[in-house]
């Protein structure tokens, strides 16, 4: 009742308002649907699910029953206006329109604004556990540039955010949100467990509500007090020792301005692992190459953040939900984004033979002589590896550091071929023993490395890296 009073103080329902039924029983807004409008007297057209899944005839409908509000999920926009780029000619009459349950972002509130100007799209955030919902923002202009926010609590709502020792962040910084307030549920029925991890006592305003509840998203404060969605907490990562936030990179990416979606996933196993981008394109847009795209979220996040391979898809899977199915993604029939700059192929024995050392590290089919090792998905762990094969099939010793000075093929090959000219012959010089303190994970990784490798590489690797780190050491 708290979201219903608030919702009815906030935007008042006018005597000739239609309201509509169109959310699967299932779903937290289907409440609102319902007897938000019934309780408030306003009439209120059930519009079955075939109709809805079909954007013409759903359309068709909207038009025909003069609805004047409705409660969607972007995707679900999308789709419309999709179907339907002059949204505001066909449902001239349904000037409130109510976003909630996915992110909302900024490109479709472009289109939607462009399509339907005269209409007030709202975001709302919330879940079932706090009555469906605790933020509401309505959208304007400034959202355009990068993210929609969710805005500020509704009536007798409180929304904190805190970071990992349960601290309030300031302004910029983000959190894990926790709402308190009259919408809180009491728990999970029979699942005490559950409840006592997601409903937590109020540690920061016990005065102002009792309990907590734990949402596992995370968010951060705009300058002007109001909140911007990022990701959940569990789509935080670590890859290769760094935290990883997949949702900040989605978002970021979203922001490009060829880029319509974006899903990032991890792909591979333990050191494997890599960030890859799966994106939906403007209609209309230039083709994008990966570089640039590459060099777009390396100018706004640090290098650990960077996905190395993109693929273009025509949609992104859903589920039945209307949410991404992110398991689908790579079956999802994407062809991958091409660097975008011209492709220069080997052109001497000695970088062909680096081409092929790259493509069976990188798992790609081919390289070309100028591409950055690091853009295309290497790392410190592969160069290790790199050297070692360098080692064994060009019998050349080449230092660790000299592949992160010259990370192209074009450059790799001239050291190579000036370090024959003075004869470095690959050596296999004897390790001496060294006490080595407590591992933490990126030297466990390491020597997880180095026990796939013979005794004798092993050694060639662990040399180079010591005497680099005596060179760097000697340095005034």
């Amino acid at each position: 009742m708290n979201r219903f009073a608030w919702m009815w103080r906030a935007y008042p329902f006018q005597r000739e308002d239609v309201c509509c039924q169109k959310t699967n029983l299932g779903f937290v807004d289907s409440i609102w649907e319902i007897f938000g409008p019934l309780l408030a007297g306003i009439p209120n057209v059930m519009i079955p699910q075939a109709t809805v899944r079909d954007p013409e005839l759903f359309l068709q409908t909207l038009a025909r029953e003069r609805v004047s509000r409705i409660v969607l999920v972007p995707s679900q926009l999308r789709t419309l206006l999709e179907h339907a780029p002059n949204l505001g000619e066909r449902v001239p009459r349904l000037r409130l329109w109510t976003c909630s349950g996915e992110l909302f972002p900024a490109e479709l509130a472009r289109r939607f604004h462009a399509a339907f100007p005269q209409a007030t799209m709202l975001n709302i955030y919330g879940s079932s556990e706090v009555a469906a919902d605790a933020t509401c923002h309505e959208v304007c202009e400034r959202d355009f540039a990068s993210a929609v926010a969710i805005g500020r609590p509704i009536s007798n709502t409180e929304v904190y955010l805190v970071d990992e020792c349960r601290n309030p962040v300031p302004i910029g910084i983000r959190g894990e949100i926790y709402i308190g307030g009259e919408g809180l549920a009491r728990g999970y029925l029979n699942r005490p467990k559950l409840t006592a991890e997601r409903f937590v006592s109020n540690w920061l305003a016990p005065e102002q509500s009792r309990r907590l509840y734990r949402t596992g998203d995370l968010g951060r404060f705009r300058n002007n007090g109001e909140i911007e969605y990022l990701g959940r907490v569990d789509s935080q990562i670590k890859l290769r020792g760094q935290r990883v936030e997949l949702g900040e990179i989605e978002s970021i990416l979203a922001s490009h301005s060829a880029v319509r979606e974006a899903v990032v996933a991890v792909e591979g196993e333990a050191e494997e692992q890599r960030l890859s981008a799966y994106l939906v394109l403007q209609a209309g847009a230039s083709e994008v190459g990966a570089g640039e795209l590459r060099r777009y979220v390396r100018s706004k996040l640090p290098e650990h953040m960077v996905p190395s391979r993109y693929w273009k898809l025509e949609q992104l899977p859903l589920l039945p939900s209307g949410k991404v199915n992110r398991g689908a993604l790579g079956g999802s029939g994407g062809g991958m984004l091409a660097e975008g700059e011209e492709w220069v192929g080997p052109r001497t024995e000695t970088e062909a033979e680096l081409a092929k050392i790259w493509e069976e590290l990188l798992k790609v089919q081919r390289v070309g002589v100028e591409q950055n090792f690091f853009e295309l998905g290497g790392h410190s762990l592969l160069v290790l590896q790199m050297t070692a094969r360098m080692r064994r099939v060009m019998e050349v010793e080449m230092q660790v550091r000299s592949v992160f000075e010259n990370p192209t093929i074009a450059g790799l090959a001239r050291e190579v071929e000036q370090a024959r000219a003075l004869g470095l012959k690959a050596r296999a010089p004897t390790l001496q023993p060294h006490h080595r303190p407590e591992a933490n994970s990126d030297e466990e990784a390491i020597l997880s490395q180095l026990q796939k490798l013979p005794a004798e590489e092993a050694r060639n690797i662990l040399k180079s890296a010591l005497e680099g780190k005596q060179t760097y050491g000697a340095q005034p």
